[in-house]
């Protein structure tokens, strides 16, 4: 009888151990980690299918948002893809956009992705009042030479706005919020892209996009199943390209914002997450197309080839605005990057900067080497996972 009973006490103990795997229960834990770096929760927040986080308690969800700022950033436990694939299972990846026209795929672009990425360097030219040092979002030039900016409700109540802002004084021309009421409130608004001469712009958490004329009048709000971070589009006008604070960077259907690809940004063989706001140059140095974005808590902007995310190189803001202690929490983080086509310089601020700056990148072939944004870059991943295979 002892024998049997210690029979059916050790299958009982191993049902115990095995059924809640077999039932989905023990999952890999799922942390939110603060823009500091700091883990704040454990398996008590699990991410829903939508991007969000559903927190036991409102109370919960209230403190995590009055202790850092309203983004925070989502990182899986083991695995840097899984945080993509609970928001969407994406199809296939779509073919790379077509080079522009005399410019073969196998050209400059992509040998300089092969020779490795590359340190490129900061000018500054002219340093501009940043009206009323807004959370920026969003920054852009438009295709007629308008100087766009969208700022987020942060602190919560000041109420997010597009504006319109003139390139040679930073005075403010244009204000607008229509479009931007929510259940709650004001909209959070993040990124903002032309397309066919009309702006839209992505919301963080509301799940939806504001479109306005070229005038910036209010025309509709669309649905937008993600979380939003970044938005621009691609080199041949034809997709959105947005970013949702992990490594992934996403292709989206223009209308629908439909979910068309999900591929990581890479660098150094490592997953690169936290891409902010974004910008697309049609001709960078020469080299054809490239997607330039902020790395969320640094100074860095990444210079990606937009047909694999692969960088090209890395440049950084230090010595620009005066460096501030919060922004290791996500504030007063650098934050915008506008090119002018036309003097082919780059205007660029952060979170409630005091200036703005005009600046030239170019290439220095003595920084090819790894100093600078390289070095940096090198010890920002330094903690990122490897990417098996790439």
């Amino acid at each position: 009888m002892l024998a049997w009973i210690r029979h059916w006490a050790l299958a009982f103990a191993f049902l115990l151990a095995v059924l809640p795997t077999v039932c989905g229960v023990n999952q890999p834990p799922v942390k939110i980690v603060r823009r500091s770096g700091q883990q704040t929760s454990s398996s008590s927040s699990e991410l829903e299918p939508d991007g969000r986080w559903e927190h036991d308690s409102d109370e919960e969800a209230l403190a995590l948002e009055q202790a850092d700022p309203p983004q925070v950033r989502l990182q899986q436990e083991h695995d840097v893809a899984a945080v993509s694939s609970q928001v969407a299972a994406p199809p296939a990846a779509a073919p790379p956009p077509p080079p522009p026209a005399g410019q073969s795929s196998s050209g400059a672009a992509a040998a300089m992705v092969a020779a490795g990425p590359r340190d490129y360097t900061v000018e500054l030219l002219r340093t501009m009042p940043h009206a009323d040092r807004p959370w920026t979002q969003g920054l852009e030039f438009a295709s007629d030479g308008r100087l766009i900016e969208t700022s987020g409700d942060y602190p919560r109540g000041s109420g997010s706005f597009v504006r319109v802002l003139n390139p040679t004084t930073g005075a403010v021309a244009q204000k607008v919020s229509e479009g931007m009421d929510g259940p709650d409130g004001h909209v959070f608004i993040e990124g903002i892209s032309e397309l066919d001469g009309r702006f839209f712009a992505s919301t963080y958490e509301d799940h939806k996009a504001i479109e306005y004329d070229s005038n910036l009048k209010f025309v509709r709000s669309h649905d937008f199943p993600h979380i939003g971070w970044g938005l621009t589009h691609t080199p041949d006008r034809k997709s959105f390209i947005a970013t949702n604070g992990s490594a992934y960077v996403m292709l989206l259907e223009p209308g629908s914002f439909k979910l068309l690809s999900a591929t990581p940004a890479t660098c150094m063989g490592k997953a690169v997450e936290g891409l902010n706001e974004l910008e697309m140059v049609d001709d960078f140095l020469g080299h054809g197309p490239a997607l330039l974005g902020n790395i969320m808590n640094t100074r860095l902007v990444l210079v990606l080839d937009p047909s694999t995310f692969a960088c090209r190189g890395a440049f950084h803001l230090e010595g620009l605005e005066p460096s501030d202690t919060n922004e290791n929490f996500g504030f007063h983080v650098a934050n915008g990057i506008a090119y002018n086509t036309q003097t082919r310089t780059f205007w660029v601020t952060g979170k409630n900067w005091v200036s703005m700056f005009e600046v030239r990148v170019s290439e220095d072939p003595k920084l090819a080497t790894g100093q600078g944004a390289l070095q940096m870059l090198s010890t920002h991943l330094s903690t990122s996972p490897v990417l098996v295979g790439r």
